[in-house]
């Protein structure tokens, strides 16, 4: 029953595709504001006020979030349908959906329906597992025969009958449907918004959004009569399970909250998290295009590590690891020449300093690697070029010679590998990057900027035109499309509330239109012809502050080693695969001949 009102919802309500500084104390992740209750003159709040006084799990969707998915929709499609290849797919999907009595593809359909698409959507789901629909249904006559469904009357108040379990009316402004009719029919208590209301109400700004999903976990658990041991060894204090999507021009962002108090490992996590947060604080000052944070609680080993004394008298187990922080961090800085760094957090310096100058000392001499000690430093610079062991895909990625530095500091031992370059002081760093680098992420991974083009340091047509011709237009589809993506994220917290969730997307799409379109210019010239130093100039000049300037100044190390992973060791992996493939089917066709 849940299933397929749950379906019903998404289709009418939602449609488909279209036409056209160091921390000191813990900070909730993403949590921003807490709301103290409904916002008067919101129709987000409006819709949750509408929830039965059982409630125990509901999804709103907010007014006008369809047209939005619309929107998005459409601008995905005709990315798709761009170029040959995605315009053959895309007719062979809907052939596919050809069979639905409404075209999915056409906004108009729906509107034709008696569905107002501005307007928002919510189903509600009790404890005995009923549910509650509100669609946005402004013209019963047209949706009744759009659907099928048959007129009646129950206690004297006429309905929409569909599949002959749904009954639905027209209640103040709202078209609600239920499974129980009697509940359809019982006058609504005035100014009664029930407890589950309130508490969505009471939920951080942050998690309130375009489309949102709230449920209890323990009344859900017991309706469902599901309980997972593993889960409540890890959370105790079950409350709410938030989620919310949020729409914005060219990007999508998903958060979930699930709010229980951390057991065992997880409360280690939460409490090294909660003590931490200098190392990425520092790394935002660098304006990084990319950034990794990693939170690995010392309780979760230490009592595994041997108490072992090392050259110079040191305890691994008490001066080594136990003055780790648990805070890891890895970025790549927006630079003039690409470079990254990686940090280990650290309460003493003095034992590192020592094994460190030892270590360093201890390297041998080989002719591909210089080496060169000093005061907590280990300076490395090893000749690509001569080193052996790689073979010629290795040996494409890079050549000449790579610096790399070991160095300890008094909060962090660090190892960078590249040339340090000046920061571009041009580049910015996006609010989901800020977010991440301020605010306590236990696990996080974030790029902006992100771009194959620029990133291979040569036209992707030169690469394209070295493959076997069946593979050519494959190639140049699959990195127009992923040329779209400039900004990607995933995180998790685990904090004293619980734990906090988050996925991000974002596209070069955001760019006003006029910059937006010269960049898909500029990368399809560069996938099917040839240089586009001059286009990436251009846009520099005319849009110096849109994203698609952004990427072709500082696209970073994260962009560079990706885009010659594919131009150098994918490609050529997945041509040699192809034709021992292709000589181990002719062999097979001539011996069964």
């Amino acid at each position: 029953m849940i299933r397929s009102l749950s379906l019903l919802a998404l289709v009418m309500a939602l449609g488909c595709g279209g036409k056209s500084a160091p921390k000191t104390v813990p900070v909730v992740a993403g949590a921003d504001t807490t709301s103290s209750g409904a916002r008067p003159g919101n129709e987000i709040d409006a819709l949750w006020a509408a929830a039965p006084t059982d409630t125990i799990m509901g999804i709103v969707v907010a007014p006008g979030t369809t047209l939005k998915l619309y929107d998005m929709a459409e601008e995905i499609l005709r990315v798709v349908a761009a170029r040959p290849l995605g315009a053959k797919r895309l007719q062979d999907v809907r052939k596919e959906f050809s069979d639905i009595p409404f075209d999915i593809f056409d906004r108009e359909a729906l509107l034709s329906a008696g569905v107002d698409l501005t307007r928002g959507a919510a189903l509600f789901i009790d404890a005995e597992s009923k549910g509650t629909l509100i669609l946005p249904v402004t013209n019963r006559e047209t949706f009744r025969e759009f659907t099928g469904a048959s007129l009646g009357t129950v206690a004297g108040i006429e309905v929409d009958i569909l599949d002959d379990q749904y009954y639905c009316t027209t209640q103040a402004t709202r078209y609600v449907c239920k499974e129980d009719v009697e509940g359809l029919t019982s006058p609504p208590v005035a100014n009664s918004i029930s407890a589950f209301a309130e508490r969505v109400y009471r939920l951080p700004s942050g998690y309130r959004g375009d489309v949102e999903l709230v449920l209890d976990i323990e009344a859900f658990e017991q309706m469902e009569d599901e309980n997972d041991p593993e889960f409540h060894e890890l959370f105790g204090e079950l409350g709410l399970l938030a989620a919310v999507l949020k729409l914005e021009r060219g990007s999508l962002t998903a958060r979930a909250w699930v709010q229980a108090k951390p057991r065992g490992d997880m409360q280690a996590i939460a409490q090294a998290g909660a003590s931490v947060g200098g190392l990425s604080s520092g790394a935002g000052a660098m304006r990084p295009s990319s950034f990794a944070r990693m939170i690995i609680p010392r309780q979760a080993f230490m009592d595994e590590v041997p108490d072992q004394i090392l050259p110079g008298g040191a305890s691994l187990r008490d001066d080594i690891l136990g003055k780790l922080t648990g805070e890891i961090v890895g970025y790549t800085p927006a630079s003039a020449s690409p470079w990254g760094r990686i940090a280990l957090g650290i309460t003493e310096a003095k034992n590192f300093e020592a094994l460190l100058t030892m270590g360093c000392a201890l390297v041998p001499s080989m002719p591909f690697l210089e080496v060169e000690s000093g005061p907590g430093r280990c300076s490395m610079i090893v000749d690509y070029d001569k080193a052996p062991g790689l073979d010629a895909e290795a040996r494409a990625m890079f050549s000449g010679k790579i610096p790399m530095v070991l160095a300890v500091e008094p909060d962090q031992v660090t190892l960078t590998i590249g040339t340090e370059g000046p920061i571009l002081e041009s580049q910015t760093v996006s609010a989901i990057g800020k977010e991440l680098l301020y605010k306590e992420w236990s696990y996080s991974l974030w790029t902006q900027n992100f771009s194959l083009i620029s990133g291979l340091g040569e036209p992707w047509a030169n690469v394209i035109s070295r493959q076997p011709k069946e593979m050519q237009e494959g190639m140049r589809y699959a990195l127009w499309l992923v040329s779209h993506v400039n900004e990607f994220a995933g995180a998790i917290s685990v904090q004293a509330d619980g734990m906090h969730m988050l996925a991000h997307i974002g596209s070069y799409a955001s760019d006003s239109d006029e910059a937006y379109s010269a960049y898909q210019a500029a990368i399809t010239k560069n996938i099917d012809q040839g240089d586009t130093t001059a286009d990436f100039a251009q846009i520099r000049k005319r849009w110096p502050t849109s994203r698609a300037a952004q990427q072709s100044v500082g696209a970073g190390p994260f962009s560079e080693i990706f885009a010659k992973m594919i131009a150098t060791i994918s490609v050529p992996a997945f041509v040699k695969y192809m034709d021992r493939v292709t000589a181990k089917t002719a062999a097979e066709s001539k011996t069964s001949n």
